[in-house]
């Protein structure tokens, strides 16, 4: 798996985690969790095309792997204003492009 690739997206989508509408409830620590761990899901089978490539145990160590390395912008996540909209399009989305939607 190609770290650098994901890093580089996960960067970008972190940051629409930033810029959450300034309407709704106050996100939670779990509200922010859950969107990165889609954010990480939807990566993770868009580099993994092949349905045999879909391995619960890979994928549960990058998610660990990006929780730690991004606890600080989960963290910035935390109290943000954020739709119930926004949180069902993220759980809702299926590609990358999905997800950069939800942010719009």
């Amino acid at each position: 798996m190609n770290d650098l690739r994901i890093r580089q997206w996960l960067i970008l989508a972190c940051g629409l985690l930033l810029v959450l509408p300034a309407c709704g409830r106050r996100a939670t620590a779990a509200d922010c969790g859950q969107m990165v761990d889609r954010m990480v899901e939807i990566q993770f089978k868009a580099m993994h095309p092949d349905a045999s490539a879909d391995d619960p145990e890979e994928l549960r160590s990058l998610t660990e792997r990006v929780r730690t390395e991004f606890a600080d912008r989960v963290k910035d996540c935390v109290g943000r204003r954020a739709s119930g909209a926004l949180l069902k399009c993220f759980q809702d989305s299926q590609t990358i492009e999905e997800v950069q939607a939800c942010a719009r």
